[in-house]
């Protein structure tokens, strides 16, 4: 999936230069990111890195491991933006889908506030509920929303909300359960 390049040359007295200047040497390659159908192997700890570095290659690989790894069966997908969150929670007949998005600004040391409420908008979202749901709509507005629903996979979009939307897909339940 991935290679590893070492630099032509390492840091000493006589050859000083960061590893990010030094250029690769293509003939010193090993093994990266290997993969198979049981699971993925990297030679580096890509969590800790993307955590340490935010680096987007190291975030674009884990995404496309994870994608592979989940072969077409996520439970959830969006296009919120990359500061954006979703959550999921179920109830007997209903899931309860929340779309949160703030963008925090550092403020003194380790303090992060949100000053901007900024709207997104067109928030595409699609759920692998199963089973059959029958209507989808926003909370606390109570407004419907449409959406499809093909193979067990609900798809809708969400026009636009600010920092927080609740979204509830459900069941109709029959007159026994009421």
């Amino acid at each position: 999936m991935a290679y590893r390049v070492n630099p032509y040359f390492n840091r000493t007295v006589e050859h000083f230069c960061s590893h990010i200047h030094t250029p690769a040497n293509p003939a010193d390659t090993e093994p990266g990111i290997v993969m198979n159908k049981t699971g993925a192997y990297a030679a580096w700890n890509l969590f800790e890195d993307y955590g340490e570095t935010g680096s987007l290659p190291v975030r674009n690989s884990l995404f496309y491991l994870l994608d592979q790894m989940l072969d077409g069966h996520k439970t959830v997908s969006t296009n919120l933006p990359a500061q954006g969150i979703v959550t999921v929670t179920r109830q007997k007949d209903r899931v309860m889908v929340h779309l949160l998005y703030a963008s925090p600004v550092r403020r003194g040391k380790n303090t992060e506030i949100i000053e901007d409420v900024l709207p997104v908008s067109n928030t595409k979202v699609s759920f692998r509920a199963g089973e059959k749901i029958d209507r989808v709509y926003l909370v606390p507005q109570k407004t419907q929303i449409p959406f499809t629903q093909s193979g067990g996979t609900v798809s809708f979009t969400v026009e636009a909300f600010e920092n927080h939307q609740m979204i509830v897909m459900e069941q109709e339940r029959d007159a026994y359960d009421r």
